[in-house]
């Protein structure tokens, strides 16, 4: 029988690429996204993903779907943390509310799927997290004051899993994306180019400057390094930030 996986925020983008790399690959693929529409659109665009309708960033709809995922499955084996990021802003722009919703979903979430999957991983003695972040986590990025500050802390939770977790033959990593054309990518490109008032094009270029290999990634080449992380190939890789980003951070760790 396949691996059964589950995928968040995989109606659209990275996300969207992660699940039809794995229905490609073989696996059964579960996921879900705040939009009935995207969803609908996902289930007639690739056979086979079974998708459901929730936020990811709300505790009441992770019980929901995962319960209902566990009624049908004995466990899932692979889990990819993959959500939408937190708003754009600095210091002053950011009150408490926005760090509160940021921290559910940008960090909270990831330890409540966590926990879902975690019993089935550990009475099979297998099993693979991967968790999407950005490189922002190896470099502050301008502008994204809340994803600088609460990204890292996903790091140091992954690292510690990994102790926890080895003598499990359960893995959990960390991608660390780089500039990636997605919607949300160019929705932040939209918000600086207004900042500074210039085109969308031109802060566009801006960014691509910083990136050796000119150019933005394309989501399923985001894609291709979660497959190679949940497979049985990467069963010696755990702890681990691994930016996918063209060559964009500078430091050497």
């Amino acid at each position: 029988m396949g691996k059964i996986a589950f995928v968040g925020g995989g109606t659209k983008g990275i996300g969207k690429a992660i699940v039809k790399t794995l229905i490609d690959k073989g696996y059964k693929v579960y996921t879900a996204s705040r939009s009935e529409d995207n969803v609908r659109k996902l289930i007639a665009e690739i056979p086979g993903v079974i998708a459901y309708t929730g936020d990811l960033s709300k505790k009441g709809d992770i019980d929901r779907i995962f319960n209902d995922i566990l009624e049908k499955e004995e466990h899932i084996d692979i889990l990819v943390n993959n959500l939408g990021g937190p708003p754009p802003g600095n210091f002053d722009d950011i009150d408490d509310q926005t760090w509160i919703k940021s921290f559910e979903l940008t960090f909270l979430s990831k330890v409540r799927m966590i926990r879902k999957v975690l019993p089935g991983m550990k009475q099979q003695k297998w099993g693979r997290i991967v968790n999407m972040e950005s490189v922002s986590v190896k470099m502050p990025y301008p502008n994204l004051l809340t994803s600088n500050a609460i990204r890292p802390s996903v790091v140091g939770l992954s690292k510690h899993l990994a102790f926890e977790l080895a003598p499990y033959n359960i893995t959990i990593n960390t991608i660390a994306t780089g500039l990636t054309a997605t919607q949300r990518m160019e929705n932040l490109i939209n918000y600086a180019a207004k900042q500074k008032g210039i085109t969308y094009e031109e802060e566009e270029k801006l960014r691509v400057q910083d990136v050796p290999m000119g150019r933005l990634a394309k989501p399923e080449e985001i894609a291709a390094a979660v497959a190679f992380l949940v497979s049985d190939e990467a069963s010696f890789i755990t702890g681990t930030v691994i930016p996918v980003d063209g060559g964009w951070v500078k430091c050497t760790l």
